[in-house]
């Protein structure tokens, strides 16, 4: 039987939608196949399970977040899979 866990998670970056939609499409090619996930642009009526921003910025403190200047770092890459994988199967095994 298929999980329907799905992580939510907020990309709130400080560029204009085009770019911001484009960094999306990075971030998913960064998700490890068979992790669940929906990335959607950020609004302040959602809730996310993850937030994942390039700014310094206060979130709900109940909401974990994951600040990360760019995906060409490849010290973030590695952080930001573990991150949304770990996450994930946390949620998943609750």
């Amino acid at each position: 039987m298929e999980s329907k866990v799905l992580l939510h998670v907020d990309c709130d970056f400080s560029m204009e939608t085009s770019a911001a939609q484009a960094m999306i499409g990075q971030i998913r090619a960064y998700v490890p196949i068979g992790i669940k996930i929906a990335l959607e642009l950020y609004s302040t009526t959602a809730t996310y399970d993850v937030i994942l921003t390039d700014m310094d910025r206060v979130y709900s403190p109940a909401t974990p977040t994951f600040v990360f200047l760019n995906l060409q770092n490849e010290l973030d890459v590695p952080r930001l899979k573990n991150f949304l994988t770990d996450h994930y199967f946390d949620k998943l095994f609750q």
